[in-house]
């Protein structure tokens, strides 16, 4: 369908990807007969020789005509009133439509593309729209709000039925609650597969200068649908720069069951993972957000944001001076108990290496969200007497050993001005942490191989 190149002009198109007719069915719901009869008579043209300049010219100037027509159809969707040349012109303009129907038409009336690739823009559609606006009813994936979705779901609408599909996309696809309907688009359709490798933006980074985590999505369509989804995943891919040629190489998946609470698509590094999740779930009717209250004297104190590698959690507030005066960052959060004991317990729990680990699994992996804190799987009820004994004691020690290891810092910056903090290091109160993580093990019922993963993950 596409001429080789060099002949760049004729096979490179410019336009806006999400704002056009994609294929036949949307163009049927749009326009009348006599289109449907000027594209049959282009789609002659575009599949006989190129080797005329003659063919290439009329093939153009039909192609310029139906756009043209399409232009006119699709304004009259967006409201524009079409015989008002300035308000059809200015429209044009903003919008940009491209019609892959037509542009492409030998090979969309064939099915689709059989390769797509891609790096889409990562922009919140609330930022654009002052620009332009898609058609809501256009994109099931609408309510993901963010254009690498849309494009997402444009790039699958192009797709033949054994096609592959290739995206650079924030690591937000596999984590957050409002990609579910972009996600729903491929993981509830039996004909695809899918393979996500993910990669952290520290110690290095995917592209030079990118502080975002991403997600290289490979999506498969398959000629004969499986019974079962057929989604894989890696584990955080990190890095350091000297590494980076045997990145790729090293990149394994493991197939992934089912998404956990209906939208995230767990970080699988290793088949020990997908047991322990199980468990966890298992083991659990409610979450630990079960016995949050709304506010109390008994709270803990977290950053909701910053400390890449490890999240703190206390039951003291953090010193904060700003500009010599005592004050509160404004990156702090807190969580409240109804009793002293629930809070100590919930402190040991967030503070262990099974909750980074979930925390990494299941997150972007950087932002500490409420939500993420509340749907860990516990129920302190659950939790024995004597288990229960026993957290509440290593929080005391461990609330105890961060104090004595952490350090006062300073920072001085335009924007905020002088700045001095505390700064703590779990990596100091490890055993502690152990002990945490060894009685969770035993709460769970994990198996000595699961619970050495979970004291031994991440441990560089």
């Amino acid at each position: 369908g596409i001429e080789p190149l060099p002949d760049i002009d004729f096979n490179i198109r410019a336009g806006n990807s999400l704002v056009g007719f994609a294929n036949y069915d949307q163009v049927k719901k749009a326009v009348e007969g006599n289109v449907k009869r000027n594209l049959d008579f282009f789609s002659e043209l575009y599949q006989s020789s190129y080797e005329t300049s003659k063919n290439k010219e009329i093939i153009q100037d039909s192609l310029n005509s139906l756009n043209e027509e399409l232009n006119k159809y699709l304004a009259r969707e967006y409201g524009i009133d079409i015989n008002n040349n300035g308000e059809l012109e200015k429209w044009k303009k903003s919008h940009c439509p491209f019609h892959w129907f037509v542009e492409f038409y030998s090979i969309i009336s064939r099915g689709g593309f059989d390769v797509i690739i891609g790096n889409p823009p990562y922009v919140e559609y609330s930022k654009i729209k002052k620009d332009y606006q898609i058609i809501d009813s256009d994109y099931k994936s609408e309510k993901s709000t963010n254009l690498f979705a849309y494009v997402t779901e444009r790039s699958i609408l192009l797709m033949t039925k054994q096609a592959k599909l290739g995206l650079i996309i924030p690591i937000s696809f596999v984590c957050t609650q409002r990609m579910k309907y972009i996600q729903d688009i491929i993981l509830n359709n039996l004909s695809y597969q899918s393979w996500h490798s993910i990669y952290a933006e520290r110690p290095s980074k995917l592209f030079e200068g990118a502080e975002v985590l991403l997600s290289i999505s490979i999506i498969s369509a398959i000629f004969k649908p499986h019974k079962n989804n057929q989604t894989y995943t890696t584990g955080l891919r990190k890095w350091y720069s000297q590494s980076r040629q045997y990145l790729f190489n090293t990149t394994t998946f493991n197939l992934v069951n089912k998404r956990l609470n209906q939208y995230i698509i767990p970080k699988i590094s290793d088949n020990l993972e997908i047991s322990i999740i199980s468990k966890i779930y298992n083991k659990s009717k409610n979450s630990l957000g079960s016995c949050f209250q709304q506010k109390t004297s008994y709270l803990i104190y977290y950053r909701i944001g910053g400390g890449r590698y490890w999240k703190i959690f206390t039951t003291f507030q953090p010193q904060f001076i700003l500009n010599g005066v005592v004050s509160i960052s404004s990156r702090e959060n807190y969580l409240y108990f109804s009793t002293s004991q629930n809070r100590d317990i919930a402190v040991t729990i967030f503070s262990s290496t099974l909750f980074f680990w979930y925390f990494i699994l299941t997150t972007n992996s950087r932002d500490m969200n409420p939500s993420d804190l509340k749907n860990f799987p516990l129920d302190i009820e659950s939790i024995s007497n004597i288990n229960q004994k026993k957290l509440i004691d290593l929080c005391q020690k461990l609330m105890q050993d961060y104090q004595k290891n952490k350090q006062q810092k300073e920072k001085v910056s335009k924007q905020t001005g002088h700045i001095f903090y505390e700064e703590y290091y779990p990596r100091l109160s490890k055993p502690i942490i152990d002990e945490i993580d060894k009685i969770l093990a035993e709460h769970y019922g994990f198996t000595e191989a699961e619970l050495d993963f979970i004291i031994n993950y991440d441990i560089k």
